[in-house]
């Protein structure tokens, strides 16, 4: 991870702040003294780090709350030019705050410390060690210039910044663990568990690599020189779940932003933030969304704030994950060779099916190129059957019913698939519905024992 191209991502998120305080989603007094000018994102960008901004701060501010008068200590890991701590200062909430630390690389760090200098109303510095780069201020703040790779994070937070270990202490890293490779970042993970009896941690990272979106978004990090180091290490909501498990957490819960969104934000600041701008990216807001997923983990001691912080947040307690720790049983990607070209398509649907032993994968539609027939890109009225192990087509059905996109599709709890709605165009959407059946009561023509039947609802739902 070199220093440049990392940094810049500490630029860009500024920038794609500021744009926040100018369009009115949050009020900042402080970043445009981190700015050169204002660059304007899209209605999009926006509301991504609108959402990003609502939770840390949120979950910030309840950590501070629900623990006052007792004290508390706060550590930002990646802060880069975040101000969150300058917001809360200025508010008057850090009263119950014995330490809040931002931690970044050393030039990030000298820099910050240069533009709050010029800031008249932030308290001055009293202490400085060069040698460590630890900037420490009135009012109990401190900069940290620390590489989150060299090991040397604890001994500067306890004995350059004089973190205690007994007081509850929060973690946050917004946007930070996945530009570190998985050992580096749960080294640092680890010294909450390890360390502090009522440690928290509070991470915002990138889920879900396997699908167009998320390929799409791995490229774009790769492209301006800033991998996601651990995304394929830690692809869902449930193996971070269990990754904080393993690293010694009693209680952890991974959401994607898009719950966030519509399980803990008001109606009142929903319909706020809809006013704002004209928007009609709904898709790709959902995506996105659901691509960028918030951790919260509490040590052992620390169940009763993370219970009622769930409860404020309006979330479950209860992870997706397993409950043992022992129960590793996460989702897995299967990559299909190219020349399995059946399943060259889009807007279609997937299912497993079992018969006796056997077990099937079944897709309906979709849009593509059919190879059997040679044709040219259409809506397929193909339902194929595949050996989940291997691939290899076992059965391929033609009907008119099956020629839909977007549809949805469960497996019953009998072993059927339900299959509802969909649509053959944009303008002409479906609302029928049918179950397919496997049986092995017939052989096809390949030598194949299953037989795929159709039972279509006579009336519309």
């Amino acid at each position: 991870m070199s220093l440049v191209p990392v940094a810049w991502t500490n630029d860009s998120s500024t920038c794609s702040k500021s744009s926040l305080v100018y369009c009115g989603y949050i009020s900042d007094d402080f970043l445009s003294k981190f700015v050169s000018k204002l660059e304007r994102r899209s209605p999009l960008i926006n509301r991504g780090y609108f959402i990003r901004t609502w939770a840390f701060e949120n979950v910030v501010r309840y950590f501070l709350e629900k623990n006052a008068p007792n004290l508390v200590q706060i550590v930002n890991l990646g802060a880069g030019y975040d101000t969150l701590c300058l917001r809360l200062a200025k508010e008057n909430l850090l009263s119950n705050c014995r330490k809040f630390v931002d931690v970044d690389q050393v030039p990030v760090v000298r820099k910050k410390h240069q533009i709050l200098s010029d800031i008249s109303d932030w308290p001055p510095l009293i202490e400085y060690d060069k040698k460590s780069i630890v900037h420490c201020y009135r009012d109990n703040y401190g900069l940290l210039g620390c590489d989150l790779r060299s090991g040397r994070l604890y001994d500067l937070l306890k004995h350059k910044c004089q973190l205690s270990e007994s007081l509850p202490t929060l973690f946050i890293a917004e946007c930070v663990m996945n530009y570190l490779k998985p050992d580096e970042a749960n080294t640092v993970i680890r010294i909450v568990s390890e360390r502090f009896a009522n440690g928290y941690v509070l991470t915002y990272e990138q889920i879900h690599p396997d699908d167009a979106f998320g390929q799409f978004m791995v490229k774009h990090f790769i492209s301006i020189k800033s991998p996601l180091r651990h995304i394929e290490c830690y692809p869902s909501s449930s193996s971070q779940e269990i990754r904080f498990l393993d690293l010694g957490f009693g209680s952890v819960k991974t959401i994607d932003m898009l719950e966030i969104y519509r399980k803990s934000l008001t109606v009142e600041e929903k319909l706020r933030i809809e006013s704002l701008e004209p928007f009609d990216e709904f898709e790709m807001w959902h995506l996105k969304c659901t691509h960028y997923a918030l951790t919260f983990a509490a040590t052992q001691k620390s169940i009763d704030f993370y219970c009622s912080l769930m409860n404020r947040f309006n979330l479950s307690p209860f992870s997706k994950s397993c409950l043992s720790v022992a129960d590793h049983s996460c989702i897995r990607t299967t990559y299909i060779s190219e020349q399995k070209t059946t399943v060259r398509r889009f807007g279609h649907r997937c299912a497993t099916m079992k018969q006796r032993q056997q077990s099937v994968f079944i897709t309906i539609g979709g849009y593509g190129q059919c190879p059997v027939r040679n044709s040219g890109h259409k809506r397929l009225d193909s339902l194929l059957c595949m050996d989940s192990g291997n691939f290899d087509l076992l059965t391929n059905i033609h009907d008119p019913l099956f020629a839909r996109c977007y549809h949805s599709m469960v497996t019953l709890e009998d072993g059927r698939l339900l299959i509802f709605g969909g649509r053959h165009s944009p303008f002409k959407a479906l609302n029928d519905a049918f179950i397919v059946e496997l049986s092995t009561n017939a052989v096809n023509e390949d030598g194949v024992n299953f037989l795929i039947s159709v039972v279509k609802f006579d009336s519309e739902l």
